[in-house]
């Protein structure tokens, strides 16, 4: 296999970026598993799953960043360009889950879950055909701008972390559809302020388990 290119400085900051927010998103999925069971609250199941799928999104994201990252011209390997549309389709599937996780208490339906799957998948199908994360954006967009207008409305500080967090995924989609239309120190300050929002949503996460623990309500 011959590497025609491969921007290491970019690779480094990605893939740190990534796994920190892969580790940040599994920790409080796993954190929580508890008191999922302890109280079988269905605002937690939804909670528990989004990050879960986010995490899933964060990863097929950073898969997508190495294919574009490097340059292949061999027979013996799968070109970066075919399987880059299987990529964007795993993309659009968790992330479009996730986003809906965050907004199903606005959506109280006994199959939402799996209207959510289906919607995914849907959204999945345009994704491998398009192969274009900016159009994934542009149609998550309408469900982060409700997510967003329902927390503001809520006046909640927590939900609003989680409108935050939506907000700064479709960011991370449009700062993989080019390596020159941001410059990178735009891209890691962005980022940097994403990881701060993790941070204060595991605490908050810490603090809920440790309530748990004392037998107050999940809040």
């Amino acid at each position: 296999m011959v590497v025609q290119y491969f921007d290491s400085l970019r690779f480094i900051t990605e893939f740190v970026y990534t796994l920190i927010v892969i580790l940040m998103l599994l920790f409080v999925y796993f954190r929580t598993r508890n008191l999922y069971k302890m109280s079988n609250h269905e605002g937690i199941k939804f909670f528990r799953l989004a990050f879960l799928f986010f995490s899933l999104a964060y990863l097929a994201r950073f898969l997508f960043l190495l294919f574009r990252l490097t340059s292949f011209s061999t027979s013996y390997f799968i070109p970066g360009k075919y399987i880059t549309p299987v990529v964007l389709m795993l993309i659009g599937y968790f992330s479009t889950v996730a986003l809906f996780c965050l907004m199903h208490k606005k959506i109280k339906h006994r199959s939402f879950l799996l209207y959510s799957h289906v919607f995914a998948g849907i959204i999945a199908i345009i994704s491998y055909f398009s192969s274009s994360p900016i159009l994934i954006a542009v149609i998550q967009l309408p469900i982060m701008i409700f997510i967003l207008w329902d927390n503001l409305k809520t006046k909640n500080n927590t939900r609003l972390l989680y409108a935050l967090m939506s907000i700064f995924w479709l960011i991370n989609l449009f700062l993989i559809t080019s390596k020159n239309l941001f410059a990178l120190e735009f891209k890691i300050a962005l980022q940097f302020i994403s990881l701060i929002v993790f941070i204060i949503i595991i605490k908050k996460v810490i603090k809920w388990t440790k309530w748990q623990e004392k037998g107050k309500d999940w809040k």
